[in-house]
């Protein structure tokens, strides 16, 4: 699978970030300068269960295989998935039975089965209807919580799920109510969420959530951080943070499930 390594082929130029859309239609790709929303297309067209950013990699989730993206198109020979991410240079991916693979430059690995429809990939966590799994030595091992919806591991991991958002620490410490569908972090100073249907943002130390206002009644589905933060809608609309308020622009599909960049 020598693919997974080659396959660097999306980032930022010219001060520019490609922010890839998975939706019911396929992948819109939007160009964001700054924050204004330039071009958009849709440029691979086959619904999407799920979509993750790696440096100068996309990945996604499909009915058909889980592909890496690019001018050709890779399929990964795992078969329909329906949550992905990636771990270091390797793609994880989980299916609805349960089951959850890892592809790297050796190959295809059986990392073990779980209860449940595999909902959320993040570095050696994956999420199910059953709680959070981390990937170990010899397969998968229980790590707490159930009905996940979302996880993030950039810097201090985080977890969405349907009784609100967790932070792990000693343990999984709560850190809002609610039902929780996304957790995003840059590693940094950036961590969002949305609870409840509402972004949230945190404070510097991670302990404070305040609800951020946005120019649109649409429910906010993910978060992906290039130069400027960038939130997808359900209905289709990208947002950009700016200086002053927020930036907007319609992009003409529905049904989306996530967005994520490659920046290097």
């Amino acid at each position: 699978m020598d693919d997974i390594r080659e396959k660097r082929i999306f980032g930022g130029k010219e001060g520019r970030t490609r922010l890839f859309v998975g939706t019911e239609l396929g992948v819109v790709v939007a160009s964001l300068s700054g924050p204004r929303v330039g071009e958009f297309g849709l440029e691979y067209r086959t619904p999407i269960h799920d979509i993750a950013g790696a440096p100068g990699r996309i990945v996604v989730a499909t009915d058909e295989d889980v592909t890496l993206l690019g001018d050709d198109p890779v399929q990964l020979g795992v078969g329909p998935a329906s949550a992905v991410g990636f771990d270091g240079e390797d793609v994880i991916a989980g299916d609805e039975s349960g089951r959850v693979t890892r592809v790297s430059a050796a190959g295809i690995e059986e990392l073990g089965t779980v209860d449940g429809t595999i909902t959320a990939i993040d570095g050696t966590l994956v999420g199910t209807a059953a709680g959070v799994y981390r990937i170990v030595d010899g397969g998968l091992a229980d790590a707490g919580l159930d009905r996940v919806r979302d996880l993030d591991t950039a810097g201090t991991p985080l977890a969405a799920t349907a009784d609100g958002l967790y932070r792990l620490g000693n343990g999984w410490m709560a850190l809002r109510e609610g039902d929780a569908t996304a957790a995003t972090s840059d590693g940094g100073g950036r961590r969002h969420a949305v609870v409840d249907g509402t972004l949230y943002t945190a404070s510097p130390d991670g302990d404070r959530w305040a609800p951020v206002e946005l120019p649109t009644e649409e429910i906010p589905v993910d978060v992906a951080y290039g130069d400027r933060t960038a939130v997808v809608t359900a209905d289709g609309t990208v947002l950009v943070e700016a200086e002053d308020g927020w930036r907007h622009q319609r992009l003409g599909v529905g049904g989306v499930v996530g967005c994520a960049v490659a920046l290097d």
